[in-house]
């Protein structure tokens, strides 16, 4: 059965985790899906969760790998999915335990670090697009 958008009331947001990771030259790590869209690591937060149980689930499906720290909320931004609702997406600064690893999961086929002005050349789904607008903030005390 089709989502009916009608029905959603105003108020209504998917709820998307994200993980911040950057490496030690102050990129952001970013994952490309088969159609050449990319997309922070994370994904949607499960009611039964924690948040840092959301990030550690993600992390483990995206990169088989498990995040050593979780620090705080660092940014939050909106998006529209392609079905037409609206999500939020939290991000926090996460620290991984390896470099070494390949993107799993999720259609993703490559994964690299950029810095701010090569995050804001890349392609973005429509529903992940809402990063541009929080790049300052994801930054923030990185420069």
């Amino acid at each position: 059965m089709p989502l009916d958008l009608a029905q959603l009331p105003n108020t209504f947001y998917r709820v998307s985790v994200k993980a911040l990771i950057f490496d030690d030259q102050k990129r952001l790590l970013v994952f490309q899906d088969k159609n050449g869209f990319w997309e922070i690591p994370g994904g949607g937060w499960d009611r039964e969760e924690s948040l840092e149980d959301c990030i550690r689930r993600e992390i483990k499906e995206e990169m088989q790998l498990e995040p050593v720290h979780i620090a705080g909320v660092k940014c939050v931004y909106r998006c529209i999915h392609e079905k037409g609702y609206y999500k939020v997406c939290i991000a926090a600064p996460v620290t991984i335990q390896s470099a070494d690893f390949l993107p799993s999961g999720d259609d993703l086929v490559a994964a690299r670090y950029v810095g701010k002005e090569e995050l804001i050349s890349l392609p973005f789904q429509q529903s992940e697009a809402g990063v541009l607008g929080a790049v300052d903030e994801i930054w923030k005390d990185r420069e």
